[in-house]
């Protein structure tokens, strides 16, 4: 394997690793949260748990991107999920005598891309729909105390009562209605859709834009408390690593990225202004073209996420 593939490869396994550590603290705000205010006393109306997570629409928006960006997993036909299960089966049928040996096994099992993608996705779709599930139907602000005292069995019944006043949402169930109607009628118009290589070529560029979409609206509509400043930063930290691994495996010259090349970059035209009239970001061919969509949007949840994440030290 080349130098340039083992680059881009490392460079995408640390944006996925940093996608996972940025649910990771709003996990833990959603199960801990309540505690730390209580302890630190500063149950404030202002800034309540619901304010520190981000809202549920855009937790959805984070789930169908992980979709989208893993269509190779869901596609039967493409036999990934197979191997990959095949490969841990193997592994552990071999099983491991010590711990250099476990070490060994586990380092094998990492390096194979199946392995890595199907856990990958298990993982950060797992959070998500925790984090959406408690989100959309309000499972935190639900009280767990009689008297001042934890209540196993009371809470219970008062989570099983919010849990069914919540789910018996008369638009919820509309939207839910009318996709499932949609689906149905359409299944193998849908199907021929999916399988088209354009629209496998699609899908992971669609996936930025509707991560990029989730990013907007959460720093649009949350609060920058508790644990956004880390959200923030180890998202943004994620989206520099996939934009590096995007023109370190695409190869892409500055000819490709602004339309001029760096013998045109002169210091008259930096100087005089003409350098953004010589731009030519919306010429090229359609390949190029969507290179440059895909790291702007990764610019853009940078500079979305960068305030967030100077917040905090």
């Amino acid at each position: 394997m080349s130098a340039v593939a083992n680059a881009s490869k490392l460079l995408g396994r640390y944006g996925d690793l940093l996608g996972l550590f940025s649910i990771l603290p709003l996990l833990a705000h959603l199960k801990f949260g309540a505690l730390m205010q209580a302890r630190e006393r500063k149950k404030t109306p202002e800034v309540s748990l619901q304010a520190c997570l981000p809202p549920a629409a855009s937790l959805f928006l984070f789930m169908l991107a992980e979709v989208c960006s893993a269509s190779s997993l869901l596609d039967p036909a493409d036999m990934q999920v197979r191997k990959a299960v095949g490969e841990m089966m193997r592994a552990q049928r071999q099983g491991a005598s010590n711990v250099a040996a476990a070490v060994e096994t586990y380092e094998k099992l990492v390096s194979n891309s199946d392995v890595f993608d199907l856990v990958r996705f298990m993982a950060h779709f797992a959070s998500l729909a925790a984090l959406f599930g408690n989100v959309a139907l309000h499972l935190q602000d639900v009280d767990f105390r009689v008297n001042g005292r934890e209540s196993f069995l009371s809470g219970m019944k008062r989570s099983a009562s919010h849990l069914l006043r919540n789910v018996f949402y008369n638009r919820f169930w509309f939207f839910a209605v009318l996709t499932v109607a949609f689906a149905v009628g359409n299944w193998s118009k849908l199907q021929i859709f999916f399988r088209e290589q354009r629209t496998q070529e699609m899908l992971p560029h669609f996936a930025v834009l509707l991560r990029t979409l989730a990013i907007t609206s959460t720093i649009l509509w949350t609060s920058p408390t508790g644990p956004l400043p880390f959200f923030a930063a180890a998202s943004g930290a994620g989206s520099i690593a996939r934009a590096s691994r995007l023109v370190v495996y695409e190869r892409l010259t500055l000819q490709q990225l602004i339309g001029i090349s760096a013998n045109e970059l002169t210091w008259n035209k930096l100087s005089s202004g003409s350098l953004l009239r010589s731009l030519r970001l919306f010429e090229g061919k359609t390949s190029v073209l969507g290179l440059r969509c895909s790291l702007a949007l990764e610019v853009w949840c940078l500079l979305w996420l960068l305030p967030f994440a100077l917040r905090q030290r």
